[in-house]
C-alpha cells in the first residue's frame, strides 16, 4: 500500500522578483533564500506526524506545498499516490489544511452558516452538505454552539470550527499549522483529542506542526523535526522524550567575564553545548540533579560570580541531533 505522503528530494528557494514586478511586490527578499533542503520522508497512511522546529524553519512552507499552494523548487511530493504538481485537483480534493492564524470565517455568520458557505466551495449542495456538516460537527464535538454567531466563540472553538472546514471535503489527509496556538490547557486538550480520534476512528492522516515536545509525544505517532533547512525524522517517541527529558539547557549571567570558565566546562562528560560570551554561558547538562552542583562549584573555582540562572528544557537541535538522520525509515 502507498504511503499518504511521500516526499523525495524535496527543496524550496524564493527567488527576489526582478525588474518592474520587483516594486509592485511587497516581499522583503532581496537575494536567493532556501528554505527547504533536500528533504525525503514519508508518513504512513492513518498516522499523526507532528513536524517541530524554530520560527523560519520551513515548516509552514512545507505544508503548503502538501496542500498544492506552492511549489517545490525541485523534487516531488505525492500525497495518496498523487503528484502535488501534476495531479494538482486530485491532490485538493483529498486534503484539508487548517492554518492556525483562521480569518476567512464571516463573524456574523453561526458556524453552521461558515460551514454551508464553505462546503459549497467543495459542491456539496442541499441535504448531502447538511448531513455532512452534521456529521463533522458530531464527530468534533461541536453540536452546542454549531447554530451560535462565530463572532461569540472562544478561540478553542473557533479552532475546532477551522478544523471542522478542513473535514468538509472527507479530507482523507488533514495538515494543521500550530492547532493549540492560543488555546488554554483544557482547549487544547478537547482539540487534541479531536485530532487522536479522526486519525484512530477515521483513518485520516495528519500532519500536525507543534512548538510543544510533550503535545507531540502525547499525539504523535512519530515526528520531524526542521532545521537548517533539512529534515530528521524518529518513530520512537519515548526514547526522544527521555533523552530530551534527561537534559536542560542552562544559562548563567556571571561576573567579571564568563568565557574563562569555558575550557573548563567544555572538559565535563555530562556537559554539551558550551556557549560562552563576556557575560554569560549557557550550557546542556544531562541529568542535572545529579550534575547541576558540580557545574555550580566549577564556577565558583574559576572565580565567578553567579547573578542570575535562567532555565528551559532541550532545545529543538537538540531534538534535531537525536532524530534520525535524512531519510525515514520504512516500518513494515
Amino acid at each position: 500500500m502507498p504511503h499518504a505522503i511521500d516526499v523525495r528530494n524535496l527543496s524550496k528557494t524564493f527567488h527576489p522578483r526582478r525588474g518592474f514586478a520587483r516594486w509592485l511586490s511587497a516581499s522583503p527578499i532581496s537575494h536567493d533564500l532556501k528554505v527547504l533542503e533536500d528533504l525525503t520522508f514519508h508518513v504512513q497512511r492513518g498516522e499523526i506526524f507532528g513536524l517541530l522546529g524554530p520560527n523560519g524553519a520551513g515548516k509552514s512552507t512545507l505544508l503548503r506545498i502538501l496542500a498544492t499552494l506552492m511549489h517545490p523548487t525541485v523534487g516531488e511530493a505525492r500525497l495518496l499516490g498523487y503528484d502535488t504538481v501534476r495531479d494538482e485537483a486530485r491532490v485538493r480534493e483529498r486534503v484539508g489544511l487548517v492554518l492556525g492564524d483562521e480569518r476567512s470565517f464571516y463573524w456574523r455568520l453561526t458556524g453552521r452558516e461558515n460551514l454551508r458557505f464553505f462546503g459549497a466551495l467543495y459542491n456539496l449542495r442541499g441535504g448531502d452538505r447538511d448531513r455532512r456538516i452534521d456529521a463533522v460537527a458530531a464527530r468534533l464535538s461541536m453540536e452546542a454552539y454549531l447554530d451560535q454567531r462565530y463572532d461569540a466563540y472562544s478561540t478553542g472553538m473557533r479552532q475546532k470550527l477551522s478544523l471542522a472546514r478542513g473535514l468538509l471535503g472527507d479530507a482523507e489527509v488533514l495538515l494543521l499549522d500550530e492547532p493549540t496556538r492560543g488555546l488554554d490547557p483544557a482547549a487544547s486538550e478537547s482539540l487534541l483529542s479531536a485530532i487522536q480520534t479522526l486519525s484512530r476512528d477515521a483513518g485520516v492522516t495528519i500532519v500536525m506542526v507543534t512548538h510543544r515536545m510533550t503535545e507531540a509525544q502525547a499525539v504523535c505517532d512519530s515526528i520531524g523535526v526542521l532545521g537548517n533547512g533539512g529534515l530528521r525524522t524518529a518513530r520512537d517517541l519515548g526514547t526522544i522524550g527521555r533523552s530530551a527529558g534527561s537534559a536542560r539547557r542552562y544559562t548563567f549571567y556571571a561576573q567579571p567575564d564568563a568565557r574563562q570558565a569555558e575550557k573548563s566546562l567544555g572538559g565535563l562528560t555530562f556537559i554539551s553545548a558550551v556557549q560562552c560570551d563576556a557575560k554569560t554561558i549557557s550550557v546542556t547538562v544531562e541529568e542535572p540533579a545529579q550534575h547541576l552542583a558540580e557545574v555550580l562549584d566549577l564556577l565558583g573555582r574559576e572565580g565567578l560570580r553567579i547573578e542570575h540562572v535562567e532555565s528551559n528544557g532541550a532545545p529543538i537541535q537538540e531534538l534535531f541531533e537525536l532524530c534520525e538522520p535524512d531519510v525515514r525509515r520504512e516500518v513494515g
